[in-house]
């Protein structure tokens, strides 16, 4: 047991998806108990805050009375955690994460916020910047997080009455915060700073519209910045490993030679390996991969040790006559081994899953992934790690007992150890598990075509396979890198044949389909022939087995950070703020900047609203009041924004594929998409995202005025009626959710639609201009046309002069911002047709073939649809 038992809340936000399996993160709550931690698990960000406060609320949302906090006698006021641990699932909810840190952090300043998960891969040294975030960590944490638990020193819950006063008969210290946030209390400034008096807002107005209002309220409404509660931490912190060495290099050991302090204490007991030959010894190993934020500003990144760096000499140095540089390095991972992983998962935290009445729990039977190529991912076999099968058994044992009926296997491959598999499987059936529970996992084509082994995972009671096929054209699949190059066609005849089998024997197959790429030459037909795929699939393996395949639909792929796509293909971006920070300015040569200079004290006025023509008219005036309003300083404090861009969503380089996603988003959203998006989408994520209702966009409105410092719009709020209270997780949970047949067959009628919306623009003179534009741009390196008469017309016949440098990358800025002028009704498409018509042959050609192509796709859609609703019905009336 640790000597200072740390007391964590720990959170993800799983409310959202109202499932009924408990998410497999519970193993690893599970673990950090077992290991000596007190800790509370939540899915709903509600009860997070319920649990973290321990005073009456205000009246304000998630604003509590902090001054009957601070002059309570009873130290449990203060605190009931001492970590909050947020688990971020997918970088795409981010923005949310981080609003929910800055709340924590109005709750309870001396929180240790620390943020890790599956999304802050390949963020680490900008995400430690946050506000409200005090830790960051990286990938697996079994080994990491304990170990810098036990090396921060944070302000202990008994010095907290210390650190605030009462306000009443206390002067206030210079740089003492005092907010409405917590009511008249004062912090010393160790724990919050707050923003000089003369501060001015620097932030750029396009830079806060896509940070979103909400987030940037939040941001900014204490008019100042938290600070970390870490006050120290070693300079280096090490965890301790278990280490197989060969026995004849422990026989050969020469003490001398090295560090008997670390070696001969350390040799264990002498327990043999599986081949009889090797020991175990213990090494101290460094965490990496994470970053703490100390009280006094001080970021301390942990990174991978080098070989052959001095850090990685000093931990190694002690073990050198033991094994090899190359397998130090490999234990310097922070991830754990296997069998660390079976030492360390022993038991299941029921009374999590009882409290939540989930009705199904997931499991990661397996780390890692031995394909490790798909061009969208970047999930590599780094040790290939799996349970041991006894402690998978002993949880569906005791699931018995506890209301369990499915199980899901969520390894990123659940085929890649055909022995464990074989053996999982028959134990499941030796022990008539498969009589209690339904089981699903996710498996990739090449590695179940095994007949055996799947009639293997029918008989030990599979219901439901997710195979990783992606597409059924071998363009797409050889773009996305589903197998080895040439081998395309064999996938696909793979994947049906396994979708067909699966269902001959009652196992349901499910896949999802990636729709687009971002290549230019991927187009409409292609997207067609893909859903007549999949219809025909339906239509033939249903109507053999009575079984139907389930097909969901990615309209486009995000890719994972560091993930070969990013590299080869430009994404769009959606912009995350993270922090503000303040710079001296001198007044003469920085108050020229009317959009983001403003009267009075960190105010940021009309974001959002102001448009360029009125920003140039009020410049003179905002100039001036800004030097009067500091007439006899030389400097002001500029407030700066911190943001993150995350890649989202690859540029559409298609002019007919960009307009059928504008197509689809209309088609879900219940407003309209913003006229321009169909040029927008290329530039920035968070357009079509609030097009498309998605939940990177916290706001479609505008930013407000006066976001900091914004008084009236506080009392504003107070005066409104309370929103309606959220639902409790369980009441998420029992709600029934659509059948995820009837919501395929909606997504497949909405991409169909949307398709026929976007075929009527063909022969439009919208779409004859863009594929003229892309023509020119296309064609200029082979001087099939004149650069120069291309710039001419842009110039003379359409005002329009690019201040880019005159070469191909300047062109091609030319095209894209002329796209934007016409999607924004700027330029009218059919006047610049004309003009094109007069300098360019061929235009009456283009239109003519757009014309064609829209009569065959329509003809084709028409087909689709009806042989979509003819499956549809026949599904409905077997299960009448």
């Amino acid at each position: 047991m640790r000597k200072n038992k740390k007391r964590l809340a720990f959170y993800v936000d799983y409310e959202r998806f109202r499932s009924k399996e408990a998410p497999p993160i519970l193993f690893f709550i599970e673990y950090l108990r077992n290991i000596g931690f007190s800790v509370d698990f939540f899915i709903s960000e509600d009860d997070l805050f319920k649990s973290l406060k321990k005073a009456e609320k205000t009246g304000n949302d998630n604003v509590y009375d902090i001054k009957k906090l601070q002059s309570s006698d009873n130290k449990n006021y203060f605190q009931k955690y001492d970590v909050c641990l947020l688990s971020l699932m997918s970088a795409d909810s981010l923005r949310n994460i981080l609003q929910t840190a800055i709340k924590i952090k109005n709750i309870d300043p001396f929180i240790v916020n620390i943020l890790g998960g599956t999304g802050v891969y390949g963020y680490i040294k900008k995400l430690i910047n946050a506000e409200g975030i005090d830790i960051v960590i990286e990938g697996d944490a079994e080994k990491t997080l304990p170990a810098i638990l036990d090396s921060i020193k944070t302000y202990e819950q008994s010095d907290k009455q210390s650190k605030s006063q009462i306000n009443s008969g206390v002067s206030k210290k210079p740089g003492v915060f005092e907010s409405e946030v917590f009511g008249t209390g004062i912090f010393e400034s160790g724990i919050f700073k707050k923003f000089p008096e003369n501060t001015k807002s620097n932030i750029k107005k396009d830079e806060a519209y896509f940070c979103t209002e909400r987030h940037m309220e939040l941001l900014f409404k204490n008019r100042g910045s938290f600070s970390s509660p870490v006050l120290q931490i070693p300079d280096e912190i090490f965890f301790e490993r278990t280490v197989p060495v060969p026995a004849s290099a422990v026989n050969s050991l020469n003490y001398g030679s090295c560090n008997s302090k670390y070696i001969a204490a350390d040799i264990e007991d002498s327990v043999c390996s599986d081949d009889g030959t090797s020991f175990r010894f213990k090494c101290n190993v460094p965490v990496s991969d994470a970053a703490v934020k100390l009280n006094d500003g001080t970021i301390r990144y942990f990174e991978r040790i080098n070989r052959g760096s001095n850090v990685f000499m000093k931990f190694y140095n002690p073990y050198k006559d033991l094994i090899s540089e190359a397998e130090f390095e490999n234990l310097a991972m922070p991830h754990p081994t296997e069998e660390e992983i079976n030492e360390q998962y022993t038991s299941y935290p029921w009374d999590i899953y009882d409290y939540y009445k989930f009705e199904s729990i997931g499991i990661y039977a397996q780390r890692g992934c031995s394909w490790g190529k798909c061009s969208y991912c970047s999930i590599v076999n780094y040790n290939y790690r799996k349970l041991n099968v006894a402690f998978i058994l002993q949880v569906l044992n005791e699931a018995k007992n506890h209301n369990v009926f499915g199980v899901s296997f969520d390894d990123d491959l659940f085929v890649q150890n055909k022995k464990w598999i074989n053996y999982l499987l028959d134990s499941i059936i030796l022990h008539n598990l498969d009589k209690r529970f339904s089981f699903t996992a996710m498996v990739k084509v090449e590695h179940v075509h095994d007949i055996a082994l799947l009639n293997k995972l029918k008989k030990a009671n599979f219901s439901k396979i997710q195979i990783g096929v992606e597409s059924f054209l071998p363009e797409k699949v050889s773009f996305f890198r589903k197998t080895k190059a040439g081998k395309e066609a064999i996938y696909i005849k793979k994947a049906k044949e396994i979708i067909a089998y699966s269902a001959s024997i009652g196992l349901i197959p499910s896949s999802f389909i990636i729709l687009t790429t971002p290549e230019k030459k991927f187009g409409l037909f292609d997207i067609i022939n893909e859903i007549g795929e999949i219809i025909d699939m339906l239509i033939n393996v249903y109507g053999k087995y009575k079984v139907m395949p389930i097909f969901g639909y990615n309209n486009f792929i995000t890719a994972y950070p560091n993930a070969p796509l990013l590299k080869e293909h430009t994404y769009s971006n959606f912009i995350v703020a993270v922090s503000g920070y303040i710079s001296k300015k001198n007044i003469e040569t920085d108050i020229n900047d009317a959009d983001t200079i403003s009267e009075g004290s960190i105010n940021i006025k009309n974001i959002g609203n102001i448009t360029n023509d009125d920003a140039a008219d009020n410049t003179a005036g905002k100039q001036a009041a800004a030097v009067k309003n500091l007439c006899g300083k030389n400097e002001i404090n500029l407030l700066n924004l911190k943001t993150i861009k995350i890649p989202y969503m690859y540029k559409f380089y298609n002019f007919r594929v960009t307009h059928f996603i504008d197509a689809l988003f209309k088609n879900y959203s219940e407003k309209n998409a913003d006229t321009d998006i169909s040029c927008r989408i290329n530039d920035d994520a968070d357009s079509s995202h609030t097009a498309s209702g998605g939940v990177l966009s916290d706001s479609n409105s505008n930013i407000s005025d006066n976001i900091i410092n914004n008084n009236q719009n506080k009392k504003d709020n107070n005066n409104k009626k309370p929103d309606k209270l959220k639902k409790k997780p369980e009441e998420y949970i029992r709600q029934e959710q659509e059948s995820e047949e009837n919501i395929m067959f909606l997504h497949t009628e909405k991409i169909l639609n949307s398709l026929d919306n976007t075929f009527d623009m063909y022969g439009t003179p919208l779409f004859v201009l863009y594929e003229i534009l892309d023509e020119l741009e296309s064609n200029i390196k082979e001087n099939i046309y004149s650069e120069d008469l291309i710039k001419k017309i842009f110039k003379e016949y359409f005002n329009y002069n690019n201040n880019d440098n005159d070469n191909d990358n300047g062109l091609s800025n030319y095209m894209l911002n002329f796209k934007k002028l016409i999607a924004a009704n700027k330029i009218e498409p059919d006047k610049a047709l004309n003009i094109f018509k007069y300098f360019f042959k061929g235009v009456d050609y283009i239109k003519d073939s757009q014309e064609k192509q829209r009569d065959r796709g329509k003809e084709i859609i028409k087909i689709l649809n009806g042989r979509l609703d003819y499956i549809k019905k026949q599904y409905v009336l077997s299960n009448q």
